[in-house]
């Protein structure tokens, strides 16, 4: 999508009297699966967060650093199984939930390790902290990874106005737009677990600094 189209599709989404700035930002979806002493667990992770190369427009900028937060949804174990991992003794009264979810934050670093003049690889390491929910309260999640991903990008410098009648818009949008993929792998540490091997792979998407305002003095009469 050219950078004025975004623009404008941006600069329309907003209501009448109203301002804002959304920072430079990288989101990422994907399937995460971990192994550890019991019975192996799979799910859905996705992870949104401000980073550093989404908000620059050059293209030998070598280093990315984000921070944000992730969200994880993994298929329940068995009820037993569950119970013991939550530093139970006996198997869970009552049906066993269908999911486990788990919510915190992550900080990530990245360097450039090859580029062309459209795409480029970055090489890092990310660290993140959650909390699990489950049926006797909570308790912490950590984990590290090493992680490579490759994405396509273009920078983006645009600014625009619009106005229509009784309303008018500005708005403007700097940083890179990136569409990639990435697999990252590393030890998982959880709270009445053992150490266990976690590896994730999915989809990114950057997006730029973007802002604007927009107001409506169409009378309402």
């Amino acid at each position: 999508m050219p950078a004025r189209t975004a623009l404008s599709l941006f600069i329309a989404s907003l209501s009448a009297c109203a301002a804002g700035v959304v920072p430079p930002s990288r989101t990422e979806i994907g399937s995460t699966v971990i192994a550890g002493s019991g019975q192996p667990q799979s799910g859905l992770r996705v992870a949104t967060g401000a980073h550093l190369a989404s908000g620059q427009t050059a293209r030998d900028r070598n280093l990315d650093l984000g921070v944000g937060v992730v969200y994880e949804r993994l298929a329940a174990p068995p009820a037993a199984s569950e119970a013991r991992a939550l530093g139970g003794t006996a198997p869970m009264e009552g049906e066993a939930p269908e999911a486990i979810e788990s919510r915190g934050s992550y900080l990530d670093a990245a360097a450039v390790l090859e580029r062309g003049g459209w795409h480029r690889t970055w090489i890092g390491a990310r660290t993140e902290v959650m909390r699990q929910e489950g049926p006797d309260g909570g308790r912490a999640v950590g984990a590290t990874f090493a992680r490579i991903a490759w994405e396509t990008y273009a920078p983006v410098k645009a600014a625009g106005a619009d106005s229509s009648g009784g309303s008018f818009g500005a708005g403007f949008a700097y940083g890179a737009v990136a569409l990639g993929l990435f697999v990252e792998s590393g030890v998982r540490y959880a709270e009445g677990e053992r150490p266990a091997f976690i590896a994730i792979g999915g989809m990114s998407l950057r997006m730029p600094w973007m802002g604007g305002f927009a107001f409506d003095l169409t009378p309402r009469w």
